[in-house]
């Protein structure tokens, strides 16, 4: 649940309180805040070639995660 809300930099935000007790900001156009929208859904059709970069990108991108020490990315 948002506590505040603010405008920064021409966006709205949310500031909200996260599980850990830490706070951080949500734009607001990411939420429901301004009620519920109906979004047609949209799905993603690869060829052949799109489908192996595809997985080239996520065999590059586990194998760059598992060669980073545990915590780097904080």
């Amino acid at each position: 649940m948002a506590s505040w809300f603010k405008h920064i930099g021409g966006v709205l935000v949310l500031g909200v309180e996260l599980p850990d007790g830490s706070t951080a900001t949500v734009p607001a156009a990411v939420t429901d805040v301004f009620g519920t929208v109906v979004v047609q859904e949209q799905g993603l059709v690869l060829d052949a070639d799109g489908l192996r970069g595809l997985r080239a990108l996520t065999t590059r991108a586990l194998e760059s995660a598992q060669d980073r020490p545990a915590g780097a990315d904080r």
